[in-house]
């Protein structure tokens, strides 16, 4: 049997961070299974792709017992996200190891400030290293729809491309610009556009997820929310406290709340947002 007791300095010596590749999806996966989350296979590898110089790992004997990402918007931002750890190596100091690790690379990458959203089981880590509380977001659950239409069907033909009038939106509401990400997601996802927004939705492990969803005004907003939501499979929806009239949307269409995430900040907090055109994130891993 192994033994999972890290206590000794010994037993500290034969953990190593190194970075997550490819291959180490299928491992991953099972990481991500078993703290019940939502990511896909596609969602790892999508991150791998974009920054594969910041996705890192923490092997035990050569097992991979967690998991860090984090994604550079530039040198304004980077935000944190898949800190998990298997449950047999829990508490035993592996997430502050992934995450010094993190803040020291981004730190070297003279990023000015990193972000992540924390569940309330990581916070406590979160804040002894220095981040602080800038706002909340809360995740909402719609159960299945076996009576919702089915607008979006899986071709390629309802995977649109942004125009670059809905990118420029989306920096001014998110703080930085975050296109090339969006491109990438939307390439996963099924899209809708209106003069004035625009929303995603992809397929996730449990449900499907509705994010990030981007608007000036109420109108708009609810209807692409009403286009996103008409799948017959349940939904996931993450919507910054300060919208409060996504949350109301949520309601109206059947939405419950299940939990609540604090955003945090490290070093500096100087992006811009606009969170009340924020009517969904992209999601907890990326902002």
């Amino acid at each position: 049997m192994q033994d999972n007791n890290l206590s000794g300095q010994a037993e500290k010596s034969r953990l190593q961070v190194r970075p997550l590749k490819q291959d180490d999806i299928p491992r991953a996966m099972e990481l991500v299974a078993a703290a019940g989350w939502n990511q896909t296979p596609t969602d790892w590898k999508r991150m791998v792709n974009a920054s594969p110089q910041s996705c890192f790992q923490a092997t035990l004997d050569e097992l991979l017992v967690g998991t860090i990402t984090s994604l550079a918007y530039g040198q304004q931002l980077a935000w944190i996200g898949m800190m998990l750890i298997a449950p047999e190596y829990q508490r035993q100091g592996i997430g502050r190891l992934l995450m010094q690790h993190m803040i020291e690379h981004l730190r070297d990458k003279n990023v000015q400030s990193i972000m992540l959203d924390a569940t309330p089981a990581g916070e406590g880590l979160y804040r002894k290293l220095g981040f602080q509380v800038c706002s909340h977001l809360r995740r909402w659950r719609r159960d299945k729809s076996p009576a919702a239409s089915q607008i979006f069907g899986d071709t390629a033909a309802d995977r649109t491309e942004l125009d670059q009038d809905q990118l420029t939106l989306d920096k001014l509401a998110f703080g930085v610009d975050r296109s090339f990400w969006l491109s990438q997601l939307a390439a996963d996802s099924w899209c809708t556009q209106r003069d004035k927004g625009f929303g995603m939705r992809r397929s996730g492990r449990l449900c499907d997820y509705i994010g990030p969803v981007i608007s000036q005004d109420h109108a708009t907003a609810e209807s692409l929310i009403i286009e996103l939501e008409s799948t017959t499979r349940e939904i996931f929806w993450d919507i910054p406290a300060e919208n409060v009239h996504a949350e109301n949307l949520a309601r109206k269409l059947g939405f419950s709340p299940v939990r609540e995430l604090s955003r945090m900040w490290l070093d500096n907090y100087t992006v811009p947002t606009f969170p009340t055109w924020q009517y969904a994130i992209c999601d907890p891993a990326t902002g």
